[in-house]
Parts: C-alpha cells; sequence; structure tokens
C-alpha cells in the first residue's frame, strides 16, 4: 500500500468507512479499460475470439471493433498469447495470460480499480 490514498486511509480507517461510496461510471468497451481487464479475464478461464460479446455496449457502433482492437494490442504489447487448439479436426484459438504475468502473481496486481492507467 504505498499509493499515498491508501496510505491515508490506513491510518484513518473510521473517515473511509464513514463516507458514503462514490459514483462511478464504467464503459466495458472502452479499449484502455478492456486493455487492463483482459488479461485478468483470462487469467479466470482462457477468452474464445466469441467472448467479444461479453465486452458490448449498448451505445457502440461497433462493438466488436473495439474488442477486436484490444484484444490485438494485448497481444502486440505481449499480456496475452494466443493458443490454438485442435480437437477432432477443428481449430479454436484461446487467449490465455502471457507467461511472465506468473512472476508478479497474475494480472489483476497490475490493473488500478481508480483510474485508466498503464501500470506495466
Amino acid at each position: 500500500f504505498d499509493d499515498p490514498t491508501d496510505q491515508h486511509f490506513m491510518r484513518r480507517p473510521r473517515e473511509l468507512l464513514a463516507r458514503r461510496p462514490e459514483s462511478v461510471a464504467v464503459a466495458p468497451s472502452n479499449v484502455a479499460v478492456m486493455r487492463g481487464h483482459l488479461p485478468c479475464a483470462a487469467a479466470e478461464r482462457p477468452l474464445e475470439s466469441e467472448d467479444g460479446r461479453f465486452w458490448q455496449s449498448a451505445v457502440d457502433a461497433d462493438p466488436l471493433d473495439a474488442w477486436t482492437t484490444a484484444l490485438q494490442k494485448c497481444l502486440s504489447n505481449g499480456t496475452l498469447e494466443q493458443r490454438v487448439e485442435r480437437f477432432q479436426g477443428a481449430e479454436t484459438s484461446k487467449f490465455v495470460p502471457a507467461k511472465f504475468w506468473g512472476l508478479r502473481r497474475g494480472p489483476h496486481r497490475a490493473i488500478s480499480i481508480r483510474a485508466v492507467e498503464d501500470h506495466f
């Protein structure tokens, strides 16, 4: 808990608990948000190309475009890896967290819940 905000509330827990929760607005189809959260989701269960439907927003013109863009960025920056699986002659692509996450104890430690930031 090196963050100054964390330190403040670690010393004053009653102040934290007495406050009302802040309102939050998240656009799940925002590419910057997805870039951080896709490796976390893949750590829970390998992602498949069809999983883009879960990251859609009703206001998006082309929701799968954001999914594809975020997925490609994760593959290019090395936070996700693509694995091709073959079963009974059919090939499917799965997207899994890159191996270096194991050294950091998972991708969730690199994601800020307060803001869209790069921690890589």
